[in-house]
């Protein structure tokens, strides 16, 4: 365990940069409305791929700055998007939003879809959608959305011009769930909230831009303790950061090593070893090989004690590497010149 810890802190020092692009956190994100006005809906013929193709291919926006959220009537056939945005590119599995209490009839929709992968997709609309007060949950069934500014859902419809009034078609939640955000493709998924912008029909819409996501929390080894926290937090607090170690159950942060408790190898912590009476090994990891030294019968004069062979040599004793017990004392018989065989043949 020791040497994974050290292993993934060595890697989380050298990819530094990378784990703050961390393409599951979204964190940071927004839904915006935006109107590529040079765009023009029609069904004869319709594009050569579909409308999110179309748009990514030919008038993506790439910036917030871009964004158009407001449409004047009156126009026909006039498009706008919602798009999933935020300061780096992102992977998400599942979107989720609804539209606000607007003004129904200043926008008549001929058509409306999701943004799929290629690999496709589950709609989950509500029963009038995509009306006022209204909302839709979709999901991947294969690849997931990647990318940044990426179109998630379309309209086409007529914009009524300024004799009808003026309203914004804000981005809201979906009122099933009352949620508005993305979901990455964990299992479970974990949710985000986005901050959500709106289409302005005959007046200014509202503008949103991506903000930057929260610090990622992950394993914080402050000695055996472990503790989840942002990089930042955990450094305060003179710890150890493991980007990629999620869970402290089981506690990451207790090195599981050898322990020799008289010759028998134990895979403990030190704690554990200490308490056992026992020496610990923190480098050692394996007990097949068995590690330990053996301990065997010592007698020093007629007295006999279990020792490795060098603790029984510094006694001055004479170690018998295949007797391992004192009871009945095979010492009594030893004297300096007795010899193995002399003693064993006693316990034959």
């Amino acid at each position: 365990m020791k040497r994974v810890l050290l292993a993934l802190a060595l890697l989380g020092m050298a990819m530094g940069s990378a784990n703050a692009q961390d393409p599951t956190n979204l964190g940071g994100g927004v839904f915006i409305a935006h109107h590529p006005a040079a765009m023009v809906y029609s069904t004869d013929p319709p594009p050569a791929g579909d409308w999110c193709a179309e748009y990514s291919m030919n008038y993506a926006i790439t910036a917030a700055a871009d964004q158009v959220n407001r449409i004047d009537g009156p126009l026909d056939n006039a498009m706008w998007y919602v798009l999933a945005a935020w300061t780096e590119d992102k992977e998400w599995c599942g979107t989720e939003f609804g539209l606000g209490d607007y003004q129904g009839n200043m926008f008549g929709f001929y058509e409306y879809g999701a943004c799929f992968p290629a690999t496709g997709g589950l709609e989950i609309p509500t029963t009038d959608w995509p009306g006022p007060n209204e909302g839709i949950a979709f999901v991947v069934t294969g690849d997931p959305w990647t990318g940044n500014y990426a179109p998630v859902y379309w309209f086409a419809g007529y914009v009524y011009g300024t004799s009808y009034g003026s309203t914004v078609m804000d981005i809201a939640v979906d009122p099933p769930t009352g949620f508005a955000g993305c979901g990455n493709c964990e299992n479970p998924p974990v949710k985000w909230d986005f901050e959500l912008g709106g289409m302005g029909i005959n007046m200014d819409g509202i503008y949103v831009e991506p903000g930057e996501p929260p610090l990622p929390e992950r394993v914080c080894c402050i000695d055996d303790v472990c503790e989840i926290l942002t990089e930042p937090a955990c450094l305060d607090m003179g710890g150890v950061w493991y980007p990629d170690l999620t869970s402290c159950d089981p506690n990451p942060c207790i090195v599981i090593a050898v322990c020799c408790v008289e010759g028998e190898c134990l895979l403990v912590s030190e704690d554990q070893c200490l308490q056992a009476g026992g020496e610990w090994y923190p480098d050692l990891f394996e007990c097949d090989p068995n590690p330990c030294p053996a301990w065997a019968v010592c007698c020093v004069g007629e007295v006999c004690y279990i020792l490795p062979e060098d603790e029984c040599a510094s006694m001055g004793g004479v170690w018998f590497p295949d007797l391992f017990e004192c009871d009945p004392n095979p010492c009594l018989v030893a004297t300096d010149d007795a010899s193995w065989g002399s003693i064993k043949a006693l316990y034959r």
